[in-house]
């Protein structure tokens, strides 16, 4: 009897014992996770700090390699660094950063404008005299009226399901018209060894994409874009129609084109006639026409 009544004490103990000595367990693991995570932290707190001050430090554009100026950008998704100069030339136009194709992103539905920037990150490098300051200050002057002028296209495809198809459907848009240079109408063609295009638009039938046409196919094709204008060389964009990215409405690029590279008066006859060619089918990309 008195052991039984040893081994029941002994029970009693071990109950009354085990949980304290689980929640000591227990608290030395809290103890060790929390520590690891504030390691973690500050460990990327450090490293956060590190790539700031490098972009700080920053003096040179990433694009053109020349001094970035008293005006600098630094892209917030990609976290480039841009002059003024290249950026009113490039990301202010078009729609990817110059050095990694990343896409930009823009306040509210601005078509044309300053991208979303991180002005804390980057340091303005002021010019060494004041004749730098003003010939820094002119050329930028100069891009900005040049960039003004220039006509602004939108072209690519959307694509959506149409039974054991996929409808594309392709379109042309103007986002700035140009000095002197207004569509006329844009063709569409899906046999480029034709002549004859597959479909001709005489004005925008879409309010937002433009001028549009729609072909289901099983498959990528090729769609030859042929934009012509009332005073203009026309233009012909060999594309190709491809499927959209999980997550996005379509596939866009943009192409800006220089006053005079359409124009009449500088335009030689035989351009006039077939105009000027743009080949995409390896893959779309922003551009300038010079």
């Amino acid at each position: 009897a008195g052991e039984a009544e040893a081994a029941a004490g002994e029970a009693v103990l071990i109950t009354k014992t085990s949980p304290k000595s689980a929640m000591s367990v227990g608290d030395r693991f809290s103890d060790s996770e929390a520590s690891d995570e504030d390691e973690q932290e500050a460990a990327e707190a450090r490293a956060a700090a590190q790539a700031l001050a490098a972009e700080r430090a920053q003096t040179m554009c990433e694009h053109c390699a020349g001094s970035l100026g008293a005006r600098p950008l630094r892209l917030v998704a990609c976290r480039h660094g841009l002059c003024e100069c290249c950026v009113l030339r490039t990301v202010y136009m078009l729609s990817e950063c110059p050095i990694c194709g990343m896409r930009v992103r823009r306040e509210g539905a601005k078509a044309v404008g300053l991208p979303k920037s991180d002005p804390t990150s980057i340091t303005p490098q002021p010019s060494a005299s004041e004749q730098e300051e003003e010939q820094t200050e002119a050329k930028s002057m100069k891009i900005c009226e040049y960039v003004s002028t220039a006509l602004l296209l939108e072209y690519g495809n959307e694509a959506s399901p149409a039974g054991t198809k996929v409808a594309y459907r392709t379109f042309v848009r103007v986002l700035q018209k140009g000095e002197g240079i207004n569509v006329k109408k844009v063709s569409f063609n899906i046999n480029p060894s034709f002549d004859r295009p597959t479909a001709t638009v005489d004005k925008p039938n879409d309010k937002v994409l433009g001028f549009t046409f729609e072909y289901a196919m099983a498959r990528e094709y090729p769609c030859v874009m042929r934009i012509e204008f009332i005073e203009s060389a026309p233009l012909t964009i060999q594309y190709r129609v491809s499927n959209v990215k999980v997550g996005e409405k379509r596939v866009a690029w943009r192409l800006a084109i220089a006053p005079c590279r359409l124009t009449r008066k500088r335009a030689p006859a035989a351009m006039m006639k077939n105009g000027v060619m743009v080949d995409v089918k390896q893959g779309g990309r922003s551009m300038w026409l010079e």
